[in-house]
């Protein structure tokens, strides 16, 4: 297939192998991405407008591209049109983003027809759930950007009838119908696996993350666990932040100390008072490592448990691969 020409050369030219590259969850860069919807004005033109706030997560292995599995949530209440007004009405009375906060899409399962690969799932916003099919490409990847982190981008798009999902202005049916019921998506995913172990970003000696890996690395977990409660309880002098202690368990996964990750990630747990949006992501981890384990049962355990906490598309991502 031409398409799996095209990853079999980036693969070559990077220096990379299959091998190297086994199927993995990359996450959705927003700031590499876009998400946007264009719907005709009746009155001439088109409204064009993007989400501002979303993540995602995509299941992506490059010598199966029919393997491809996704899940995306974004913030109702983050729809930027540039038109001020108009993104009120549409956050409230189109949206009804108090009720419904989140659009999210959940693949269900991708075919190849024709050389045309297709995500099949299924598509929520406000109150409704419909079942939809997205034509994607890949259009790059996997190969590492400057910094080490491996990259992919797919692309993909769809039209829907919003009529489907009862978006409209509710409080007058005039000024709903400036607007055309049709309504086309697309979205260009820009995602990455973070290279822990590679990238250039530095490592602070003084970091939570840091502190844990090198405890582990001389004594084990329980002098890991000993380090890190005398971090906390002198946080003064240390990076403490959530996004750090994360780092250290990715550095530990991915020098193949998974269980060791784990026992990190529960620390975290232990120890850090959090809102529910950070253990969310702390258990959706828990919950991947498990599976790279082998342990499926335990993985989605954890995957529920993180997605009754917060919407969470690696918990969505990881929770599908326990079923299969």
């Amino acid at each position: 297939m031409k398409r799996q020409l095209i990853v079999l050369i980036a693969a070559i030219s990077s220096g990379l192998t299959f091998a190297q590259l086994p199927g993995d969850f990359y996450t959705i860069d927003a700031s590499h991405s876009t998400l946007m919807f264009k719907a005709r004005h009746i009155g001439g033109g088109s409204v064009v407008g993007r989400f501002d706030a979303y993540e995602g997560t995509i299941y992506f292995d490059p010598s199966d591209l029919s393997a491809t599995s996704a899940s995306l949530i974004a913030e109702a209440r983050s729809i930027n049109t540039n038109g001020g007004f108009r993104d009120t009405i549409l956050v409230k009375e189109f949206f009804q983003a108090d009720l419904y906060p989140y659009v999210t899409f959940e693949s269900t399962g991708s075919r190849i027809e024709g050389g045309q690969y297709f995500l099949n799932g299924n598509l929520s916003m406000g109150s409704f759930t419909k079942e939809v099919e997205i034509p994607f490409e890949h259009i790059s990847g996997p190969s590492k950007d400057q910094f080490s982190h491996f990259r992919i981008t797919l692309n993909g798009d769809l039209t829907v009838d919003r009529t489907d999902y009862d978006l409209k202005y509710r409080s007058n049916d005039f000024w709903d119908g400036i607007v055309a019921d049709e309504v086309k998506i697309e979205i260009e995913s820009g995602a990455r696996v973070y290279n822990s172990l590679e990238t250039i970003f530095p490592f602070r000696e003084n970091s939570i993350g840091r502190i844990a890996f090198d405890a582990y690395q001389e004594g084990g977990s329980d002098l890991m666990r000993k380090k890190v409660e005398e971090v906390l309880a002198d946080p003064e002098n240390y990076i403490t932040n959530n996004n750090q202690l994360l780092r250290g368990a990715t550095h530990l996964a991915q020098s193949n100390e998974i269980a060791a990750a784990i026992d990190l990630i529960d620390l975290g747990i232990e120890k850090i008072e959090m809102v529910d949006e950070w253990k969310s992501e702390f258990l959706a981890r828990k919950s991947k490592y498990y599976l790279q384990m082998g342990k499926s049962k335990q993985a989605a355990q954890f995957s529920k448990e993180a997605l009754e906490l917060n919407p969470n598309s690696l918990a969505k991502e990881v929770l599908k691969k326990t079923t299969k």
